[in-house]
This record gives C-alpha cells, sequence and structure tokens, in this order.
C-alpha cells in the first residue's frame, strides 16, 4: 500500500523534501478509523511513503473500491525532528501487479489469492488477443502456455522486449514455464528442446546459491514441483543458478534481486491442473501419463508449492518498499 502526499503549501513541500525523506512518520489523521493506534509511513524522495501498518487501521473498503480516493486533512508528523503539523492531500496507491497470459487456460493460480490477501490488485493480459499493457506495474508476473519463445509471431519478439525492459528496470519479475522461457530469452539465453517431456510431479534440487537466495534458502535441499514444459534453457549471462533436475540442470534463476525465473509451477492449483490435462492432452499421450495419475500425484504438494508463490510474492513486493 503506498500513500501519495501532496502538500498544500509550498513552504510545507519545501519542509517535506529538506528534512523529511526517508524519515520514518508517525501519523495521527483523522480518516483514519483509528487514531490511536496510526500506521506508520515510509516517506521516500518524491513524497510517496509507504503504509507499513498492517492495514488494521485503514479503511480498505472504500480503498478497494477507490484506488485512487483522495483524503483531506490536517496530520501530525513525529519525526526525530519534532512534531510538526501539515495540511496535506494523501492520494491511496494501490499496488499493482500485471500478469501477462498466453492462453486463457493458463493464469496465475495461488499467485493470485496471495496478492488479493495482500491488498494488491491483478490485471490480466492475454497478450496474443489484448497485447501488451502499457507497463509493468510494480510486479510483472509472466505465465505459461504450449508455444515456444522461438516461434515466429511478432507478438513473441514485443513480449520478449517488454519483459526484457521491466527485468533491466528493476521491476519485480515473476516468469513462470514459458514465462521463465521469456526471460532468460530476454537475457540472451538459448531456448532448446529438453532431453524428455517433464509433466507432473519432478524432484528438483537447490544448487549452492540457493542457499543464500531471500526465497529459496528456507526450502530443503530436494523437494517436489509441479512441471509442464518441453523446452528448456542454461543459465542468462549475470543470472544466479537456483534449482535443477535430471532433465532440466538448470529449473530456476534469479537476475539481480527481483527477477525470478521458475521453469515450474509454484501456482498451480487443482482446476489449472483439470485444464491443462484437456488443452494439452497430446502431451500426457507423448509422457505416457494420464490425468488421473497427474492429478493425483500433484495434490498432496500443492500447500507447499502456494507456500512458495507466497513467499515469493511477498519477497518481491518487499523490494518495492
Amino acid at each position: 500500500m503506498t500513500i501519495e502526499i501532496q502538500c498544500l503549501h509550498e513552504s510545507d513541500s519545501q519542509a517535506f523534501d529538506q528534512y523529511f525523506s526517508g524519515t520514518l512518520l508517525a501519523v495521527d489523521a483523522r480518516d483514519f478509523s483509528n487514531p490511536t493506534n496510526p500506521p506508520s509511513l515510509i516517506l521516500l524522495n518524491d513524497r510517496r511513503v509507504v503504509l507499513s501498518h498492517h492495514l488494521t487501521s485503514f479503511p480498505r473498503d472504500a480503498l478497494a473500491a477507490h484506488p485512487a480516493l483522495v483524503y483531506t486533512f490536517s496530520s501530525k508528523l513525529v519525526t526525530k525532528y519534532g512534531q510538526l503539523s501539515y495540511n496535506v492531500n494523501a492520494r491511496c496507491l494501490m499496488m499493482r501487479a500485471v500478469c501477462l497470459k498466453h492462453v486463457p487456460f493458463e493464469g496465475p493460480g495461488a499467485f493470485a489469492t496471495t496478492l488479493t490477501a495482500r491488498g494488491v490488485s491483478l490485471e490480466r493480459y492475454l497478450v496474443p488477443q489484448d497485447g501488451l499493457p502499457k507497463d509493468a506495474g510494480d510486479l510483472l508476473i509472466v505465465m505459461g502456455g504450449p508455444m515456444s519463445v522461438n516461434d515466429s509471431d511478432p507478438w513473441i519478439a514485443e513480449e520478449t522486449e517488454f519483459i526484457r525492459s521491466a527485468i533491466l528496470a528493476g521491476k519485480p519479475v515473476i516468469g513462470v514455464c514459458l514465462g521463465s522461457q521469456f526471460m532468460a530469452k530476454s537475457l540472451g539465453a538459448t531456448i532448446r528442446s529438453g532431453k524428455a517431456l517433464e509433466i507432473g510431479m519432478t524432484p528438483v534440487t537447490l544448487t549452492v546459491e540457493a542457499k543464500q537466495d531471500p526465497v529459496f534458502r528456507t526450502l530443503p535441499e530436494s523437494f517436489d514441483v509441479f512441471e509442464w514444459h518441453g523446452e528448456v534453457f542454461d543459465l542468462p549471462k549475470d543470472c544466479v543458478p537456483l534449482v535443477g533436475s535430471d532433465i532440466a540442470p538448470l529449473q530456476a534463476f534469479r537476475y539481480g534481486p527481483r527477477a525470478y525465473g521458475l521453469l515450474f509451477h509454484v501456482e498451480m492449483e487443482e482446476n489449472g491442473i483439470e485444464s491443462l490435462s484437456r488443452e494439452c492432452a497430446s502431451d500426457l499421450t507423448k509422457a505416457r501419463l494420464s490425468a488421473q495419475q497427474v492429478k493425483a500425484a500433484a495434490l498432496p504438494h500443492l500447500p507447499q508449492l502456494h507456500h512458495i508463490a507466497d513467499r515469493l510474492i511477498g519477497h518481491l513486493l518487499d523490494s518495492t518498499r
């Protein structure tokens, strides 16, 4: 949750810029429902402040209905410089996640659940049909699909460049399955056919580097993930390898602190497995698997995978604050 402070007087604006950039502020404002327990705010250089309280004292229903609602109030700022009062406008800005889809049946799954729980809005774009969004939001999620990033469709080249721009700009990015292949390609890696299809639950192993990663370091050295892919990639330049398997030595990587490519699915839900099994039945035939086998093997593991999804989303959202 971000609140944008707009000072009503130029002298107030100058004081904010001069004294309070990066300062922890305690706000006593009429428009918060519980002024005796105000949220804490961190003021940034552009007069944006992050609401670090758990939103228990914020009118969330009003915000959900009107994400850009403007609150005008007199606030008392308690800082290391003492108590000062200002008349300000505060515009509440809900954080935005942008999800790039490639087919209707592969959506954000458990990512959507954890984003909603954290008060983050989620915009979905079916890229081959809708085109790309105007920007990558506060968090970009790139989903899977049965096509290849090596296909010649114009939208694939456009999306590759869009993702590259987001990554190089330092935006938080998650790429899943095809999405991770988009990320790898955008960073210069070659995408090629793997030794075999990986479908359903697959054992993977953490790399040495993963033990220093803020998301993966708490996971066991080996665990099972849900897969549905036939192509793999090498480690892009300047990236950190995180997870591997026998068929795909690189299953996950990180670029910088905020961009994660996962060849496997941590967001997969039961209805997603059913949709994949229905829409990509030929893959099951090639792998000599049945939809029932894949689903029965996966269901016990979904809670752990969703925990990883939640931890990943939480880490990336925290990194933007």
